[in-house]
């Protein structure tokens, strides 16, 4: 039954609710794996209930949606959906994608069930998580121990930690954290060979379009087009001088279909033409 008082605290409150003894701390591995490998075709859409929910992607990207928003949850992304939350999950496609997850559950002394915050909670580059979810992992599978309480909560003191520090980066100014810059510039220089969208990118960082469009401008000094535009550019430059691809090729690699329109892009932003860059070669 949901409990008619939520009590909001602070992140950092968080941890002193996590060692407080007369706090309750319950976590729930029965109703989810720890640690789990969804293959092509999963989804979920439970019925909502009154636990925290954490994921932490290892390998691979599933999508999530929570009522109007949608989120991409890649690798290194932790993903936190808090206490009656109606939400789904599936898979974008064909390949697998690993993650831990677990149920949370924090009462105080009256009952009251403690909750981060009102919103999902989406943060890239939390991989050093990781330990701590195998840490948290050992601790509840260890039974007989009159330790293991405690070794649970030093492995979520940890964790939450982790996500303090990942909060504490964000810039001044209203800016993209440096994490989620990480994480944007590594999914675009992995994947941004193609025709990549601002709304793409804001997916990416599970934030809306207009409001990432803006921390955007504010981060970078330009507008999320123009710097796919020139990231694609610089990727292409780097290809052209460690492959045999004539100009062409290396050109519809990157998504031009018409070579004129990529060598003018090139030479605005490289300041010189692909052949002229490469050293004279052929296109």
């Amino acid at each position: 039954m949901k409990s008619s008082s939520n009590l909001s605290v602070s992140s950092d409150g968080w941890l002193s609710a996590l060692t407080a003894p007369d706090h309750g701390v319950e976590i729930d591995f029965n109703h989810v794996p720890a640690f789990y490998r969804a293959q092509r075709g999963w989804y979920t859409e439970p019925a909502p209930f009154g636990q925290h929910l954490i994921y932490l992607v290892v390998k691979g990207t599933f999508r999530a949606q929570v009522q109007e928003t949608g989120y991409e949850v890649g690798p290194g992304t932790l993903f936190w959906l808090t206490p009656w939350t109606a939400f789904r999950c599936w898979l974008p496609g064909e390949k697998p994608v690993r993650f831990y997850r677990f149920r949370l559950r924090v009462v105080n002394p009256q009952g009251d069930l403690l909750r981060l915050q009102e919103e999902p909670l989406l943060i890239p580059g939390l991989d050093p998580a990781r330990r701590w979810f195998e840490e948290l992992v050992r601790a509840v599978q260890q039974g007989g121990d009159n330790l293991r309480p405690w070794r649970m909560r030093a492995a979520l003191t940890g964790l939450f930690a982790e996500v303090l520090s990942a909060g504490a980066e964000r810039e001044p100014g209203g800016q993209l954290t440096f994490a989620q810059r990480q994480s944007l510039e590594e999914w675009v220089h992995r994947d941004g060979r193609g025709q990549l969208s601002p709304a793409q990118m804001a997916r990416h960082l599970g934030l809306t379009a207009d409001y990432f469009t803006r921390l955007f401008r504010q981060t970078y000094g330009i507008p999320p087009r123009r710097w796919l535009v020139k990231e694609r550019i610089k990727m292409a430059a780097v290809r052209l001088q460690e492959s045999r691809l004539n100009v062409g090729e290396v050109a519809e690699e990157f998504g031009y279909q018409d070579i004129f329109f990529f060598s003018r892009q090139f030479k605005q932003i490289m300041g010189k033409s692909p052949s002229s860059y490469r050293g004279g070669a052929n296109p």
